[in-house]
């Protein structure tokens, strides 16, 4: 079984190719916002480092989701 370390690593890497591959194919759309949004969005987040961006967004959704003791039950079958 993988170390955690490589198991992040493949998960990222999977869960990132994919919008990824279409911010890319966006950036070459003829459709103007599209165009726009993407390349926005790559200009915005091209230099900062994936380790900060996934702090960010763990940071983000540790504010914003319940506690644990507030976690959301789905009564006697869950």
């Amino acid at each position: 079984m993988p170390s955690t370390p490589l198991r992040v690593a493949a998960i990222d890497i999977v869960l990132t190719t994919v919008p990824g591959s279409l911010l890319g194919i966006g950036r070459f759309s003829r459709n103007g916002p599209v165009r726009g949004l993407c390349c926005g969005y790559a200009k915005c987040f091209r230099n900062i480092a994936g380790l900060l961006q996934r702090l960010k967004w763990c940071l983000l959704f540790t504010e914003q989701l319940p506690q644990i003791d507030q976690a959301l039950h789905m009564g006697n079958w869950l």
